[in-house]
């Protein structure tokens, strides 16, 4: 029996949440708030310039990564997808010609998949087939680059200051870890010597602090479920393995964020484990088991993934 496509399987859960599943105290369903985010794209005539360009508006609940013969990274994928080349009817010729199709996000969407175009219809054999090449994906994801100017310019800032908090943060870990291990050193060895410059140099960059909370704008901040930021974090991969597009398996891959309070009672610590969903066995996996499901064989390959707003 022939196997299901996971993306169809997809699509109908999102219908189904689409008509059941309402946000409290707004009108549009959970998927229209926070799955759905909207594409502005434009249609020029490749042989003629005096055929309007024609601009059109629409929703999306996945972005597209196309996989060519040079494909070798995620982006490249999702750019080759936001700019492609369509056949058309120009009323001014008379005909069917090549038009240009270039789109950008003008809304991204607190929740984010990414199809991975793997399957396609083979001509020359009539059947689906499978691409198997290597497309390399990563753990963070900035969407930025594919966004219209004008929410370029309301979510950098806020990338940037949400960036440069994490660096500090790491940097505050490293000083206060830099600090215990001296500490414990003196102990054993009967020091009485202070390691407070260590101490100092990890409130002194406490100072100051950009909150990235206050520079989103205020029409970001009014469209409630949307991504002021830019930045997506990897929480769930969906797998499939074997070479044809008709049969296989399907695995799903899905990051657990648990938080505790670390043992100074100083910060929140984030503890990020990954499972494996395989049928009915659930196992622990290493992130960098996540990094190779990027393809290249008949293995586990990354076919689908949704990331969270970060």
């Amino acid at each position: 029996m022939a196997q299901q496509d996971a993306e169809e399987c997809w699509s109908q859960i999102l219908s189904i949440l689409r008509t059941n599943v309402k946000t409290q105290g707004q009108d549009k369903s959970f998927v229209d708030q926070y799955i759905s985010g909207i594409m502005t794209s434009s249609l020029v005539c490749d042989e003629s310039t005096d055929e309007p360009v024609i601009n059109t508006s629409e929703a999306f609940l996945k972005l597209n990564c196309h996989i060519g013969i040079t494909t070798n990274f995620m982006r490249d994928g999702i750019l080759a997808a936001l700019s492609e080349k369509i056949e058309k009817r120009s009323e001014l010729l008379g005909r069917d010609v090549k038009w240009t199709k270039t789109s950008r996000i003008s809304r991204l969407p607190k929740y984010l998949v990414v199809h991975f175009v793997r399957f396609y219809w083979k001509r020359d054999t009539n059947k689906k087939a499978k691409i198997l090449r290597k497309v390399k994906f990563p753990l963070e994801l900035d969407a930025t680059e594919y966004c219209t100017d004008e929410l370029k310019k309301k979510t950098l800032p806020v990338r940037d200051a949400v960036r440069e908090a994490t660096k500090k943060h790491e940097e505050e870990e490293r000083a206060r870890k830099r600090a215990r291990v001296q500490s414990e050193v003196d102990a054993a060895n009967q020091v009485t010597s202070s390691n407070g410059s260590e101490t100092a140099k990890a409130e002194e960059m406490q100072v100051d602090d950009i909150d990235p909370e206050s520079l989103i704008d205020p029409e970001l901040r009014a469209d409630v479920g949307s991504n002021p930021t830019g930045l997506y974090e990897l929480t769930g991969v969906l797998t499939h393995a074997g070479s044809n597009a008709d049969s296989g398996h399907w695995q799903g891959w899905t990051k657990q964020k648990e938080g505790s309070m670390s043992q100074d009672m100083k910060v929140w610590l984030i503890l990020d484990d990954w499972w494996q969903f395989n049928d009915s066995k659930v196992s622990p996996v290493p992130e960098s088991k996540i990094l190779s499901l990027d393809g290249g064989g008949e293995s586990d390959t990354a076919y689908s993934m949704p990331s969270f707003l970060k």
